[in-house]
């Protein structure tokens, strides 16, 4: 099983990259031009730096205190034993209880479940399947049994221990103490928030995001996204706040996005992505397929007095969308009734009378 991390980058995602050269830099480039720019850089795709499939490695962030990988060989348990010696080598109280269970008295753990102890502000837990009895048979004395979670949960949070582990579909959006925000995919971990706190934000579907993009001309789907916000104080007078983190982008087949990063433009294809960089914004959806309008005009009246009415069908295909963004146009219908761009942005364009 991999898992994918990103922080601090920018889109990460399964999507099919065109070439880094496909398009060769902005509008009015000519060889001659020695990389001089006179406007927005048009790219289909930037380097490495910017664009991933995978995200950064989940092992850096295992240097991290207290913070330790949920390994597929191992589980939720084994994470949760590795985190507890870390614990005690450096002093700390160890989170795992040292009650024994028993058979015939007591709240029952069965397997696949966790119990939860409060003991005293820090978290205390169960792992050994059985029966654990209270006083006086066992000493609870400044410990609250507060029940049990699956271990297989997506997200378990008690007493600043955080567990997190996702499917294949899912994508959780988590804030580290430091406020810097990464995503994990396909995995998980297990932290103990000594050292400040793992907020999970959110936790995507990412084949459902929440808001559908449609063309406004046509009304095709363009794809769908959802954007996770996180609320922080911001001091005297700012009071709580919400701040936009991370947007994701579900793109179907046949269609792309546009994103603007700086003065540069860069083209995603279909596909699921991510965005967890703030110096990136969503520009636009389109679709390459065919597109058809039908408009009707109103009744013209001919010399003899009689009604007729005209039935226009229009029919387009974008082949370079970079074109659009660039010129500030949502729809290739705009800038087709516009006539400000010339007529190679689109493959072909179609349109009959009807009476």
């Amino acid at each position: 099983m991999s898992m994918s991390v990103a922080g601090g980058t920018t889109v990460v995602g399964a999507g099919e990259i065109a070439p880094y050269d496909a398009f060769k830099l902005h509008e009015g480039y000519s060889p001659d031009s020695k990389g001089k720019r006179k406007g927005p850089t048009e790219l289909t795709a930037v380097d490495e730096h910017i664009t991933h499939n995978e995200g950064m490695a989940i092992d850096d962030l295992e240097e991290r205190p207290f913070f330790v990988k949920i390994d597929p060989r191992d589980g939720v348990v084994g994470a949760l034993k590795k985190l507890d010696e870390q614990l005690q080598a450096k002093g700390e109280a160890s989170i795992l209880s040292k009650k024994e269970p028993i058979t015939w008295v007591g709240e029952e753990i069965t397997p696949g479940q966790v119990g939860l102890i409060n003991h005293g502000g820090l978290p205390k837990l169960l792992l050994r399947p059985g029966r654990y009895p209270g006083m006086p048979l066992r000493n609870w004395i400044a410990r609250e049994y507060l029940g049990t979670k699956t271990l297989s949960e997506t997200v378990i949070e008690f007493q600043g221990l955080v567990i997190v582990q996702v499917s294949q579909n899912q994508a959780a959006v988590v804030a580290d103490p430091q406020n810097n925000v990464f995503v994990i995919k396909n995995g998980g971990f297990v932290a103990l928030s000594l050292v400040g706190s793992y907020n999970i934000l959110a936790v995507i579907d990412q084949t459902h995001l929440s808001t559908v993009v449609k063309d406004k001309v046509t009304g095709a789907t363009l794809g769908w996204t959802q954007e996770v916000k996180m609320t922080r104080n911001t001091g005297r007078g700012g009071g709580d706040r919400e701040f936009v983190v991370a947007l994701f982008l579900n793109i179907p087949a046949n269609n792309c996005a546009i994103l603007q990063k700086g003065n540069d433009f860069i083209i995603i294809r279909a596909g699921q992505h991510y965005v967890v960089d703030p110096s990136v914004t969503l520009r636009g959806m389109f679709t390459f397929g065919e597109n058809q309008l039908e408009m009707s005009t109103k009744d013209i009246y001919t010399r003899d007095q009689v009604p007729v009415q005209l039935t226009i069908y229009l029919k387009w295909q974008l082949v370079e969308p970079l074109k659009l963004t660039t010129h500030g146009y949502a729809t290739a219908y705009e800038a087709y009734v516009s006539l400000s761009l010339p007529p190679s942005f689109l493959l072909f364009v179609d349109s009959r009378l009807c009476f």
